[in-house]
């Protein structure tokens, strides 16, 4: 059985003093499943303990339990792809992916709409940076604003490269000069 911290204590001191500071440390303890938050602010202290909770613990718990989040969590697979938004529809965003920026190889992926709903202004040819996590039994779609993580020039060069690959296509009549 391994040994359990019975007491923790935070203390921290204001970076720099002025005419406005405290010299008072602000500290916040946890003891045998107490809190103590005496001069946490403004030397209020919050002695109660509001109804159907034990100790000020579980009612901190409590409120903070939808924030909750697994830490150290293991990803078999991580893809990360930089995106262009090349349409918009009720249901779905349609993104060319960037798959190797090295060879210039994109391809169009379809997304569900609502992974975009936290973005503003998103419209066609916006970027987004776009990472896919796998483990077995989940999978997991994340989509940031890309406009400081794309790079824009990769975008243009395979514009550029399009344009190139009609010169190859069969002439229709004689070029005129």
């Amino acid at each position: 059985m391994g040994n359990f911290i019975d007491d923790i204590t935070i203390i921290s001191q204001p970076d720099r003093m002025d005419s406005n500071s405290s010299t008072k440390d602000t500290s916040f303890s946890i003891r045998n499943n107490k809190i103590d938050l005496s001069s946490f602010i403004n030397d209020k202290t919050i002695n109660d303990v509001e109804e159907g909770f034990e100790t000020q613990y579980d009612q901190i718990l409590e409120r903070n339990r939808h924030k909750g989040f697994l830490l150290n969590e293991t990803w078999n697979k991580i893809l990360n792809f930089q995106a262009r938004v090349i349409s918009i529809n009720e249901y779905h965003v349609v993104c060319e992916c960037i798959i190797d920026k090295e060879a210039f190889i994109f391809e169009n992926r379809s997304f569900s709409k609502i992974l975009f709903d936290h973005l503003d202004n998103l419209s066609t040819d916006s970027f987004v940076f776009i990472t896919l996590k796998e483990k077995k039994g989940s999978s997991r779609i994340d989509v940031s604003d890309g406009n400081k993580l794309v790079d824009k020039n990769l975008f243009d060069t395979k514009k550029l490269l399009d344009e190139m690959d009609d010169f190859n296509d069969p002439l229709n009549g004689p070029i005129l000069l």
